[in-house]
């Protein structure tokens, strides 16, 4: 069996700086330690929100057939377990493209963790994300290309026959659970203002020894 070509991708800008300098390093240590391509974009794609980045992002690298699988990663999240294996989930999830539950805060999905297999089909979603967008106006929102996806996944059998909802845990959590270090393999400090982030970072920066 070959062996998957695996790209972890994430956008950082310097308004996020404060937290990324906590969170970065725990991404860019687990990318080493099991040979995954990490890419760190600085440079914004669009004139969209700043969260439609990922969706560029993951467009711009499946395009490039540089990775079998695309990875998008928030850089509010902290790997704290070193050895989690994204072939590990992979295998246990076949669909094109793989989504974290958000149902704690009363969504079917949560993209703060994207996990894509290069196809056409891939692409095609990525670009019907961004078309919903566009014709209910979501552009310039955040969060919206979550609710973009999740409007799809709602409407379309064929987008729920390939993409899976894994339990939250999987590759994500809720920032509720950020004060404890050894609950999950993934911490998302989502939503919460950017000095919280950094606290929250910083102490499991410190906890976890990264």
């Amino acid at each position: 069996m070959n062996e998957q070509r695996i790209g972890i991708i994430t956008f950082a800008d310097k308004a996020i700086l404060p937290y990324t300098k906590y969170t970065i390093p725990s991404i860019t240590q687990w990318c080493i330690a099991n040979n995954y391509q990490f890419i760190m974009e600085t440079a914004t794609l669009t004139d969209w929100h700043v969260s439609w980045n990922k969706i560029f992002l993951l467009e711009k690298y499946l395009k490039q057939s540089t990775f079998d699988i695309c990875v998008f990663i928030d850089a509010d999240m902290f790997i704290a377990n070193q050895c989690l294996k994204i072939e590990g989930i992979i295998d246990r999830y076949p669909q094109a493209v793989l989504v974290c539950d958000d149902t704690m805060n009363g969504s079917i999905l949560n993209t703060g963790s994207i996990i894509a297999r290069r196809s056409a089909w891939t692409l095609e979603l990525l670009k019907r994300i961004r078309e919903v967008a566009e014709s209910l106006d979501m552009k310039h929102n955040a969060f919206h290309e979550q609710t973009c996806m999740q409007h799809l996944f709602k409407n379309d059998e064929d987008v729920r026959d390939n993409v899976s909802i894994m339990p939250m845990r999987v590759l994500n959590s809720y920032w509720q659970d950020c004060d404890d270090p050894q609950k999950h393999d993934v911490y998302h400090i989502m939503a919460r203002p950017v000095e919280e982030k950094r606290e929250k970072a910083r102490k499991l920066f410190d906890a976890c020894e990264i």
